[in-house]
This record gives structure tokens, sequence and C-alpha cells, in this order.
């Protein structure tokens, strides 16, 4: 999650986050979500745009959000976890890295986008 929150503030492209994933050390796992991550985080906007209320957007969410939000479709469509596990997982990061009232808001999100 931290290293998709790094590439979300930095704003990296595709190229950029796989380049800059070769500074660190990451299991097979985890680079193979980088990998889906940088050629899916256009997607990801994208799906879930339509769940969103129409004053919100991608942008106004806050990057803990976002990074939450990519880690666990990465995790759900890449990885192939189990949706109540990575829903779950995505809860409990959200307890230790966002406000109390996301938690509800990340559940709703995740519950319609990851099927």
């Amino acid at each position: 999650m931290q290293y998709f929150y790094s590439c979300l503030i930095k704003d990296l492209n595709n190229k950029q986050i796989i380049a800059n994933a070769s500074k660190y050390k990451f299991d097979s796992q985890q680079k193979k979500a980088i990998k889906f991550f940088a050629e899916n985080v256009q997607t990801i906007k994208i799906k879930i745009k339509p769940l969103l209320k129409a004053t919100w957007t991608w942008e106004r969410l806050s990057l803990i959000l976002r990074a939450i939000f990519c880690l666990a479709y990465c995790e759900f469509f890449c990885l192939k976890l189990p949706k109540a596990i990575v829903i779950d997982q995505a809860l409990v990061t959200c307890d230790h890295y966002s406000q109390s009232e996301d938690k509800s808001f990340l559940n709703a999100i995740l519950d319609k986008l990851l099927v």
C-alpha cells in the first residue's frame, strides 16, 4: 500500500511505476501486483468514477483512499484473493491510515467494484 501511495503522490506514469519499483526488494507477488497496478491505474480510476456520487471525483478522494482502492483492486483482480478478505484487509488498512468515517464509504465502493 505504501508503494502505491508513493506512486500516487508523485503522479508517476506506468513506466515510472515499474522503473521506480526496481529500487526496492519486492517478492514475486508484490512485483506482480505492482506491474498490474502500473498497467491498470487508469482503469481503476475509470471503474470507480461511476460508483461515486456526482459531486465526487477520483481526484477529490484522499491519496490514502486512492492507494487503498488500488491495492484492493490489484489484490482481487491480479492476485485473485477472495473478495471478503480483500475488503476486510482494506478496512483494517483504513483503520490505520485514514479517518474512521472513510470505512463505510470504502466498504460500499469496494463491494460494488470487486465483482
